[in-house]
């Protein structure tokens, strides 16, 4: 018995069916593909949210830039700045407005600009926003905007 159970070839290992090893690689290249998609995805967002952030603060230096200039406006026609924003938009004793007489300026988060007249020893008004954080500093869309700093 043992010379006859020797004679006898070893067992095979069992194979897979051409179909189940489609079917592997077709579940693989799935993988494959929705990775790929996934990782694109991510790119895109991470891209597309810099430059909608860098989009928004170029609107707000804009808007400083018109609200500076309506500052301007108020100072040579009334000899100083005036002490808050409010003045820009309410008719002033001659029923001139600087700006659009509905209501302050908003940034673009929807957000009041701030605004300090010139003190001692300044020459200039600053005019600023503190971003979608509504906070000093921030990075990407929580990044101050302020008159008195060049663009970034």
């Amino acid at each position: 018995m043992n010379a006859a159970a020797s004679a006898l070839p070893p067992p095979e290992k069992p194979r897979r069916s051409p179909q189940a090893t489609l079917a592997v690689r077709g579940i693989v290249g799935c993988v494959l593909i929705v990775s790929l998609i996934g990782l694109f995805a991510a790119w895109f967002t991470v891209h597309t949210a810099r430059r909608f952030a860098e989009e928004k603060r170029k609107e707000a230096r804009a808007e400083i830039q018109h609200v500076l200039a309506a500052l301007e406006a108020f100072r040579e026609a009334n000899g100083k700045y005036p002490d808050n924003l409010g003045a820009l938009w309410v008719p002033d004793s001659r029923g001139f407005t600087y700006l659009d007489p509905k209501g302050p300026p908003k940034d673009p988060w929807n957000n009041g600009y701030q605004y300090a007249p010139p003190g001692p020893g300044e020459k200039l008004p600053r005019v600023w926003t503190f971003g979608r954080d509504k906070r000093e500093g921030g990075d990407g869309e929580s990044t101050d905007v302020k008159s008195w700093e060049e663009e970034r």
